[in-house]
């Protein structure tokens, strides 16, 4: 295949890569970073057919210094597709973006340095070079998005990372091939790029479903985080905090550990509804949520219990020591106010412990319990902390 059909056939692929990325983003309009990609492909599929226009029509390009911007300006185009990889990866992992504007003044950098040398013999080497240098830099600050956004371990990642390395080798060969080898320049440079043409074709083969694959994953990851977290406070809901819970309760019984169980109810919170509306009932639990999560720790499970009621598991702490984040909690909570002039939130809240390892011991059972500390703190006047008696490990036992 000669060096025309292998760009023109790259251009065919480029294209329909940028149709196919753009579909997908227009399906997927919550995963940002895709049409970055389809902007990619689109902009090395342009360099493409610039560098396939100037071997398909010698005779326009056979000034030297018309030929040589024409291939600085195909090589711009093309740093502009990499660059585009590389912020659409950042706007996929929720990153800050250079902006289009930004990108645009970059690739005429680009341009202006790799056309600096045009009228000199220095041309080529000058361009080879400095294209390569940037290119490099580029391909490195993509593989170290990859790295430190995704598991090393994803296929996905491990596929675009493949890819990526076929082409960094190809677009070394270049400067070895014509600085290190037996052939001359136009020889090697024939050579070059049709190691880089065929590279890019592989590329594009591997890229295309490695970013769909990307996209499905963390549609996947999405779906299982709505079906975990509740949707007004963003932590766990009920359902979730049951199952995350059994899970604790299976650490306790293989470890001697102690672990305290919690259930918090926002003191008349009805009134708050009824005087400021159900929408500043939903700030005030939103607010209770973000506040309640900056006094746990990672190892600690939280979640919305049911209404204005909140449960809490605290790993490694005895009740006692559970009660002491709790109470700093509820002197916190004076911060959050329902409107001017009136006075901050308060709750009740009961608690238990159980130490392990216990088979008998149950989520639900000690739920029950702490929910029995709840009330007497309600009986007693509300706005305290209540903690449980403790029973005889026998009884932890439903009947």
């Amino acid at each position: 295949m000669d060096i025309l059909t292998l760009y023109l056939v790259l251009f065919g692929v480029l294209f329909v890569q940028a149709i196919t990325l753009y579909r997908a983003a227009s399906l997927n309009r919550e995963e940002t970073g895709i049409n970055d990609w389809a902007l990619s492909a689109l902009m090395f599929g342009i360099s493409m057919a610039m560098i396939a226009l100037i071997i398909a029509l010698p005779h326009i390009f056979d000034r030297k210094i018309l030929r040589d911007l024409f291939v600085g300006m195909s090589n711009s185009v093309s740093m502009a597709g990499y660059i585009l990889l590389w912020t659409g990866l950042r706007r996929f992992y929720k990153k800050t973006v250079i902006s289009y504007s930004v990108l645009l003044q970059l690739a005429l950098l680009f341009f202006l340095v790799t056309s600096m040398a045009t009228a000199t013999p220095y041309a080529p080497d000058w361009r080879v070079i400095s294209s390569t240098i940037a290119i490099v830099i580029v391909i490195g600050l993509i593989v170290s998005e990859l790295l430190g956004g995704s598991s090393t371990g994803n296929p996905a990642v491990r596929m675009i990372i493949g890819a990526l390395a076929v082409l960094f080798l190809a677009i070394l060969s270049r400067p070895l091939l014509m600085y290190g080898g037996s052939l001359n320049f136009v020889e090697a440079n024939t050579l070059a790029s049709k190691i880089l043409s065929a590279s890019s074709i592989l590329v594009c083969i591997v890229l295309t479903p490695s970013i769909i694959l990307l996209t499905n994953e963390r549609i996947s990851e999405r779906l299982r985080e709505l079906a975990i977290k509740d949707s007004l406070t963003g932590i766990l809901n009920r359902r979730a905090f049951f199952e995350y819970a059994e899970r604790y309760i299976a650490d306790l019984n293989r470890h001697a550990v102690t672990m305290a169980v919690c259930l918090i109810d926002l003191d008349h919170f009805k009134q708050v509804n009824d005087n400021h509306g159900h929408a500043m009932g939903d700030q005030i639990l939103s607010r209770f949520a973000d506040l309640a999560r900056s006094f746990i720790r990672e190892t600690d499970l939280f979640g919305r219990y049911g209404g204005e009621e909140f449960a809490f598991i605290f790993r490694n702490s005895t009740k006692e020591q559970a009660a002491e984040i709790i109470e700093r909690l509820r002197f916190a909570c004076n911060r959050i106010q329902p409107g001017a002039g009136s006075g901050g939130i308060e709750f009740s809240a009961g608690l238990c412990d159980v130490s392990g390892p216990d088979p008998e011991a149950r989520i639900d059972r000690l739920l029950d319990l702490a929910d029995q500390a709840l009330y007497q703190a309600k009986r007693d006047g509300r706005n305290r902390v209540v903690l449980a008696e403790p029973l005889p490990v026998s009884s932890m036992s439903l009947t």
